[in-house]
């Protein structure tokens, strides 16, 4: 393998890293001044997460994020309802 994509892979995966770490403490600070977190356990297939793209954009009041099967809204009502519709 060339040495200048070794460096850009590890470079890649260090970023990928570095970015969910500043995730992870970023949304613990949010849980800690009172957003909520929700986290599915089961996977989603495409067309299931579009829906919940689609869902989140037309019916929350708050800020709210997203990773992966992972959610942080800022209104308790948005996360109540989130889950009342997909969980």
């Amino acid at each position: 393998m060339n040495i200048d994509i070794e460096k850009e892979i590890i470079q890649n995966m260090t970023n990928k890293i570095v970015r969910d770490i500043d995730r992870t403490v970023i949304w613990r600070l949010l849980q800690d001044i009172g957003w909520t977190y929700i986290a599915f356990t089961h996977s989603q297939d495409n067309t299931h997460t579009i829906d919940i793209g689609h869902w989140l954009e037309e019916n929350c009041q708050g800020s709210y994020q997203q990773s992966g099967r992972e959610f942080i809204f800022e209104n308790e009502k948005d996360a109540i309802m989130f889950t009342l519709r997909w969980r």
